[in-house]
């Protein structure tokens, strides 16, 4: 049922819009640990937004993540691939009801 709502390279599209954004979002987040974003509003929501492409694995694996940082990268793909799904079954879902 969900398949004809899916996109395949709307998936990887998306894959890829949030890999950029997640990637640019920890540079943010690791300046403002530092300090050095002068508290300039705009780094400072981007950073926020880290914290967001961090859940749900960080946060139901934050043992494992602490004790096997290289695990941060499997949960950090994996939420990607989450919200790309659940984005691409949402944009599939919304354009296949528009044309009804």
């Amino acid at each position: 049922m969900l398949s004809k709502y899916f996109s395949r390279p709307a998936f990887y599209i998306l894959f890829a819009v949030f890999a950029t954004m997640y990637y640019f979002s920890m540079l943010c987040a690791i300046a403002q640990d530092d300090g050095t974003t002068a508290n300039k509003p705009a780094l400072d929501l981007v950073a926020d937004v880290f914290y967001l492409f961090q859940f749900p694995i960080a946060v139901i694996a934050s043992k494992l993540i602490s004790d096997h940082p290289a695990v941060t990268i499997i949960g950090s793909a994996l939420n990607l691939a989450l919200y790309s799904l659940l984005t691409t079954l949402l944009i599939g879902y919304v354009t296949k009801r528009k044309g009804k």
